[in-house]
């Protein structure tokens, strides 16, 4: 374990703290400031730390005081909200330590039990401070223990440890882990098995591991997916970030038979993908049905999607403005933003079940259905069995010549009748594909020339 700890007198930290500590194998830096404390954080990653109050802004500054140490436990807990950490105060820093204290909530922590990643002690009790270090280095080192298995997956050692801190809280001794591939964001996303020491099964679920940001997004849009019928999203267990910096994992309980995606079924059966179209069309009604129209512009739909410093290369906001500027209606509601194959679980009998939530707000309700008609021409997960050809591109805004050359028929047909059931227009058809086009390019693709095609495309049709 690696502890970082803040002191303005470091050659007591170094003589009663840090010594002790080093003599358990636990790593140790001593600073004597806010701004070096700041600056140690972020180049190193610290697993814990330990905090004096009443410190100086830097070290040019002599003076120490207990609005240093409040402005620093408070940064800390904003930029690298999973680090424990232990205060140590003197009699005049207790009260304004308690308050702080009491913000805390109970996390899941490395020995598996809820506690709170602040803790205060009096100076006076530092030999009791230094016990609770060496037994959270225990609970630390514990962890190893159990064994993950997760052939190419990748995993970094901060995704192994959210996956034993999971593993601990439900008491299992190994961990069975499968990514589901080809994400196009920092986040990843893991079907997991917990196992028992006979190797029986004691939970399945899945693990969306990234930025405390971006996984915390998730977590507050879940209350959202309790308007959808029950069984279309999984249920919420828990989250884990203990020791972990700037990064989390959320956790939600998956069927054992909910192994395969949308893109699974489109690959291998036309009358399977159209299936699951038809009932997701059933499961996002609740949020679609509930609608208003809005009059925007093109590029107000396109910001919602790719905002501006986040065009792609080759385009700029000169090459779209006279376009976007244009105005057309739309019916808005809460969506999924981001339903593409690989977000859409199935089971044998192809029921969808909804996964990852982080973009899920209040867009032109026909972009769910446009996303999943779209994105296997753009994600890599099928990058290598759907091209997106000229003959396509021609066809692709007319629905009867696109249903005769698709490669899916039926689930074409499928899509579109949820496309005419959720656009105000075709006016907003066209603006929400265009929007969507205009986001894909900022990724790497082999149909990068195809949309572009297609944008263009768009553009000269639009009335």
């Amino acid at each position: 374990m690696k502890v970082l700890h803040v002191e303005d007198d470091p050659e007591w930290a170094e003589r009663v703290v840090a010594s002790r500590l080093r003599d358990k194998q636990i790593e140790v830096d001593v600073v004597s400031s806010v701004e070096d404390a700041k600056q140690a954080l972020s180049n190193e990653g610290f697993d814990y730390v330990l905090l004096d109050l009443s410190i100086p802004s830097s070290d040019s500054v002599s003076s120490p005081d207990i609005g240093h140490g409040i402005e620093l436990c408070t940064y800390i807990r904003e930029e690298y909200p999973g680090i424990p950490i232990l205060v140590l105060t003197g009699q005049s820093t207790e009260e304004a330590a308690e308050e702080r204290e009491d913000q805390e909530t109970l996390e899941i922590f490395w020995s598996g039990e809820l506690k709170k990643l602040l803790k205060i002690r009096q100076k006076r009790k530092t030999d009791e401070a230094i016990d609770l270090v060496i037994s959270a280095a225990a609970d630390l080192n514990n962890l190893e223990n159990i064994e993950i298995t997760a052939s190419d997956c990748g995993l970094d050692n901060i995704e192994k440890r959210i996956l034993r801190v999971f593993a601990k809280y439900r008491n299992a001794n190994s961990v069975d882990v499968r990514k589901i591939q080809g994400g196009l964001t920092s986040s990843s996303t893991y079907r997991i098995k917990l196992l028992d020491l006979n190797q029986q099964t004691i939970i399945s679920a899945l693990a969306k591991i990234g930025s405390w940001e971006k996984v915390n997004q998730d977590q507050k849009n879940i209350p959202e997916t309790q308007r959808l019928a029950i069984g279309s999203t999984p249920q919420l267990i828990c989250s884990c970030f203990a020791g972990c910096g700037k990064y989390k994992g959320l956790f939600l309980q998956l069927a054992e038979n909910q192994q395969q995606s949308y893109f699974d079924a489109l690959k291998r059966s036309d009358d399977d993908s159209c299936t699951i179209v038809s009932n997701l069309k059933d499961i996002l009604v609740s949020w679609h049905v509930q609608r208003e129209a809005k009059s925007q512009t093109i590029r107000e739909i396109r910001q919602a999607l790719c905002p501006d410093e986040k065009l792609g290369p080759g385009l700029t906001i000169e090459d779209l403005t006279e376009f976007e500027e244009k105005r057309v209606t739309t019916w808005n509601s809460t969506t999924h933003g981001d339903l593409h194959g690989l977000n859409v679980l199935v089971d044998d009998d192809m029921k969808p079940v909804l996964i990852d939530f982080g973009n899920i707000s209040q867009l032109p309700s026909c972009i769910d259905a446009i996303t999943l008609e779209l994105s296997p021409y753009f994600h890599p997960y099928l990058e290598d069995d759907f091209e997106l050809s000229d003959n396509i591109v021609d066809a692709w805004l007319e629905t009867d010549r696109w249903i005769e050359v698709s490669p899916n028929p039926k689930t074409t047909r499928e899509l579109r009748s949820w496309i005419g059931e959720c656009k105000h227009g075709n006016r907003e058809y066209l603006a929400v594909t265009y929007a969507y086009l205009i986001n894909q390019l900022r990724y790497d693709s082999k149909n990068h020339e195809s949309a572009l095609k297609l944008v263009r495309k768009i553009i000269e049709v639009f009335e």
